[in-house]
């Protein structure tokens, strides 16, 4: 994500955390233009006994730009303000905060994700 958003790499590790957020699955939709036309990650609603896990990173305006460029924001996802909670590296619970998520806009179109967009996220 630091390649992506144009960050320092030494700078932005410090401002991503690992984070949950409850009342979501995830699933795959869409088809990216950045992966071959593939399907991308999304968060999905359901119900408060499912969670996903990912990193929650702190953006600078510049760099939210340029994600928001990247994720087709706002022809193909929306933005989203949900509660996450942020993890210690015990997977604990330090605290709980609002941050934002994209949303597939249509959930319709299902290709599956590349092998290459896989090892990305993985």
């Amino acid at each position: 994500m630091a390649t992506k958003v144009g960050a320092d790499l030494s700078d932005f590790k410090i401002r991503v955390k690992p984070a949950k957020a409850h009342g979501y699955i995830r699933a795959f939709a869409g088809a990216s233009r950045a992966w071959d036309s593939t399907s991308t990650a999304t968060l999905v609603p359901r119900n408060k006994d499912d969670f996903v896990t990912g990193i929650a990173a702190c953006l600078k305006k510049s760099e939210m730009e340029r994600l928001d460029n990247y994720n087709e924001f706002p022809i193909s996802n929306r933005r989203e303000k949900i509660k996450i909670e942020i993890l210690n590296t015990n997977g604990e619970v330090e605290e709980t905060q609002l941050a934002q998520a994209y949303f597939k806009n249509d959930l319709s179109l299902f290709v599956p994700p590349s092998d290459s967009y896989l090892e990305a996220v993985a």
